[in-house]
């Protein structure tokens, strides 16, 4: 693929993510900086979180169940939302993009099935534009037999290089490891997406605020030897996780617990998990700094509880704008690559598909 945007030392491009948790559209707008048609640096000049608001969050959540037709509309018509923020956005920080990255919102994962799917129609955001959009990363990916995730581990090391392990509490917890010979990035289980459900299945809030909730809570070996012998947990890299998976494996089986021991220790069990499933993903890696970004680690509780299982590790946190705004940097840079017609070259050891370059092009 030949580079659509005209070779120069500086691209100024806005990265656009929605993550599982639901928390928001973030966008970022951020300077990528090259010297001789090499990346050499970036720096994040702006960043937002546009909250959904309640229609929004209904309907994104109730979309897997919709019509055909429904699902086509809000295909389109979140195109229609994201478009409009991103001119709320660049007219707030008086800003010209060369180009536009979406993430979009994913509301399908079944790679098993040759199957993703991330609603936010390309064609739709770039009619408010004067410069493309890249969109629709993962499903080139997942044609080819890949697992069309993560994606972010494919470039984690060329934006941060003398990082190697980097660990994102997110919707879900991904690591990607950058270790001679070993490179590989995967999803180790849920995170938010399950921390957040249950605060507001038992207190109709939208996030369990430090932990507080769950650090009233105690952990149930019996539950958390269950979720910990799923199959999953069990699976060789490459591998990635959906709300498919929560739907099928987690949310019945946590719901029946709650029953028997309260939502508090289900949030205390889940947050144990987690620490658990970080450990055995370290645990042949000896003294490791980790960079840890992610909402998760607004947490204090989750956060303490990773410092105190996981002691060899040196976690190095970053700051809010980063911890905020990764994912709207990474995606951005993924569509920089592909406008460039850069290959992703870790596509084979972190997916399982084939490298190649990923995103459809939309022109203005």
């Amino acid at each position: 693929m030949n580079s659509i945007l005209t070779q120069k030392k500086e691209y100024l491009g806005l990265g656009i993510m929605s993550g599982s948790s639901l928390d928001g559209i973030d966008i970022a707008a951020i300077k990528f900086y090259f010297d001789n048609q090499e990346f050499k640096n970036f720096e994040i000049l702006n960043g937002e979180t546009f909250p959904y608001d309640e229609r929004w969050l209904a309907r994104i959540e109730h979309l897997p169940f919709a019509s055909a037709l429904d699902f086509a509309k809000t295909h389109v018509q979140y195109g229609h939302l994201l478009g409009k923020k991103v001119i709320e956005f660049c007219k707030k920080y008086k800003i010209k993009p060369d180009f536009v990255a979406s993430h979009g919102h994913t509301i399908f994962h079944q790679p098993k099935k040759s199957l993703t799917f991330q609603i936010g129609c390309g064609q739709t955001l770039v009619s408010y534009l004067k410069c493309p959009v890249v969109n629709d990363f993962r499903s080139k990916d997942v044609a080819n037999g890949g697992q069309g995730a993560p994606l972010v581990p494919l470039v984690e090391k060329e934006l941060f290089p003398k990082i190697n392990i980097f660990l994102n509490l997110g919707g879900f917890v991904n690591i990607s490891i950058y270790k001679n010979p070993q490179i590989l990035g995967y999803d180790i289980t849920a995170c938010n997406r399950v921390l957040n459900y249950y605060a507001w299945k038992f207190q109709k809030i939208p996030f369990d605020s430090d932990g507080k909730i769950a650090s009233q809570g105690k952990a149930n070996i019996e539950l958390l030897n269950l979720v910990n012998s799923l199959n999953y947990f069990y699976l060789p890299p490459p591998k990635s996780l959906g709300n498919e998976w929560l739907e099928e494996n987690i949310y019945p089986l946590l719901d029946e617990w709650a029953k028997k021991i309260g939502y508090e220790s289900i949030l205390a069990t889940w947050v144990e998990h987690i620490v658990h499933q970080i450990q055995l993903a370290l645990k042949n890696i000896n003294n490791p700094k980790v960079l840890i970004t992610g909402g998760g680690i607004k947490n204090k509780f989750l956060k303490q509880s990773i410092q105190k299982s996981v002691e060899s590790i040196e976690l190095i946190e970053t700051n809010e704008t980063l911890v905020d705004f990764k994912e709207s940097l990474v995606f951005a840079y993924l569509g920089l690559k592909t406008l460039l017609g850069k290959k992703h070259f870790y596509l084979d050891k972190i997916t399982g598909g084939k490298n190649t370059v990923l995103g459809s092009v939309h022109l203005p």
